[in-house]
């Protein structure tokens, strides 16, 4: 996130500000002086999340990025007001899942410390899982 004037100070010294209030109360109103706003941060990557998840369909991708930019971006996709994203919790170095390609999108995982080996195998989201087996079973015949 481009924080303009406010790059390189410190959450003490942030918090002393008249603008903190704003920050921590209405973010969707908020604009950093000389760089960016909240609301155009969550479009910027959210646009770019979509572009990826777009270009690999039949893959997994990964972004790494800062715990606010990952909140705001669940925030989207939980179809949660960007001025509650700070309810979310992300740990440093946490894992968090968003299922995209569908109607909606589904959010499988978040702020997740563990290993990353559940991982490697292909995913299928449960309520795929439950309409492949019901097409198998309706290929047999039963007699």
């Amino acid at each position: 996130m481009e924080a303009g004037a406010w790059t390189g100070r410190t959450l003490a010294q942030l918090r002393r500000t008249k603008a903190w209030r704003t920050v921590q109360q209405t973010p969707s109103d908020f604009v950093f002086p000389g760089g960016e706003a909240f609301m155009d941060a969550q479009a910027r990557v959210v646009t770019a999340i979509d572009r990826l998840a777009t270009r690999h369909r039949k893959g997994s991708i990964v972004v790494a990025t800062h715990g606010d930019i990952v909140r705001i971006a669940l925030a989207h996709y939980l179809a949660t007001p960007l001025d509650d994203f700070q309810r979310i919790v992300i740990d440093t170095a946490a894992v968090s899942v968003v299922l995209l390609g569908g109607t909606l999108p589904h959010v499988l995982l978040v702020n997740d410390t563990g290993g990353l080996d559940r991982f490697r195998a292909e995913h299928t989201a449960p309520w795929e899982a439950t309409k492949s087996a019901d097409r198998r079973r309706a290929g047999k015949v039963r007699g």
